[in-house]
């Protein structure tokens, strides 16, 4: 407690600071939770990053007597996925089936290739595991191609790792078509994200709210239950070299960027196994600290002011006044 009352007299320019720098213009802070020192990640808020600079530029890890702490922030980002020609490809015609054999790699779907202009097709796909069974991945999957271009054939996978994938397709309603290859879609890096529940309320327009509208055509409305929002968070990491009480200081858009110069331990600082920290309840520095120190009808500054106001026309006006004549 006398930390943070501390932090929030020098925040607030009652008491100077250990780093000559203004800190008054940030509107809010938050202690810093974390267990202990060494390095530490702290994946930003939503009521942060919602008052906070896009770049979060505005963000400062202050001690309790003003001394930054250099951080790095770590956006997280969707790498995309790619396509590849699966190896290994066995086509034979076994039956009323054709079965296509390939060798497997970590894949989120699988597309078939054909040179045929039109076709519709149900296809069974089987993995093998190491073991040497063949488990079932999707059954009578529909796979098309029509002349006027429209197509589906990609077929979605479950997670799992197989040395081998078996396609049945079956051709006991239509002829065969050839199928010159199979192709893998692997899965790209997704950050991993954060679910928020969402409110719906009455409709409000007012800056820095989001409207999201579905285009529903001529379909019926849907209903909606329990809606969520999922993002990818921001975080910021930092080494923490001793345990001293850290505040997270944010909300001042125009607040320059800090250059931390951390070039040189940038690698140690992401390749490290950070512990998490998070934050207490935040406090309000900015509006309502002057506010409160604002002059006002019922505030006691406003008669401190008048007051003195009032003595200093008291001591001109004893002055103006002529002298009594002295005998």
């Amino acid at each position: 407690m006398k930390t943070t009352l501390a932090f929030l007299l020098v925040i607030t320019g009652i008491l100077p600071a250990a780093v000559e720098q203004d800190w008054t213009a940030w509107q809010w802070a938050a202690p810093l939770e974390v267990n202990q020192t060494g390095m530490m990640r702290l994946e930003v808020p939503p009521a942060v990053l919602a008052v906070s600079r896009p770049d979060l530029g505005d963000l400062r890890l202050l001690s309790a007597t003003g001394v930054e702490t250099p951080y790095l922030v770590e956006v997280p980002r969707h790498r995309e996925g790619s396509v590849r020609d699966a190896p290994g490809i066995k086509v034979v015609l076994a039956g009323t089936n054709t079965v296509i054999e390939v060798s497997a790699e970590p894949a989120e779907a699988v597309e078939l290739v054909s040179p045929a202009r039109e076709f519709l097709k149900s296809v069974s796909i089987e993995g093998r595991n190491g073991s040497g069974e063949w488990q079932p991945l999707a059954t009578n999957e529909v796979i098309f191609r029509q002349a006027a271009g429209a197509e589906r054939l990609r077929v979605p996978l479950p997670a799992g790792t197989w040395e081998s994938l078996r396609f049945t397709i079956h051709d006991d309603r239509t002829q065969p078509v050839p199928f010159t290859g199979v192709r893998s879609e692997v899965a790209g890096e997704k950050p991993a994200g954060v679910e928020l529940p969402v409110v719906f309320g009455a409709r409000e327009e007012v800056p820095g709210e989001t409207r999201l509208t579905l285009d529903l055509g001529d379909n019926p409305p849907i209903p909606v239950e329990n809606p969520h929002v999922r993002y990818s968070a921001p975080a910021i990491v930092a080494k923490l070299t001793d345990d001293a009480p850290l505040f997270l200081v944010y909300g001042n858009p125009k607040a320059t960027a800090p250059q931390y110069d951390l070039r040189l331990v940038r690698n140690e600082l992401m390749a490290a196994e950070p512990q998490p920290a998070s934050l207490r309840e935040e406090e309000i520095l900015g509006p309502d600290k002057r506010e409160k120190m604002s002059v006002t009808a019922g505030s006691p500054w406003l008669w401190l002011a008048l007051g003195g106001v009032v003595v200093a026309l008291l001591v001109v006006v004893a002055k103006l006044l002529p002298r009594p004549a002295v005998d």
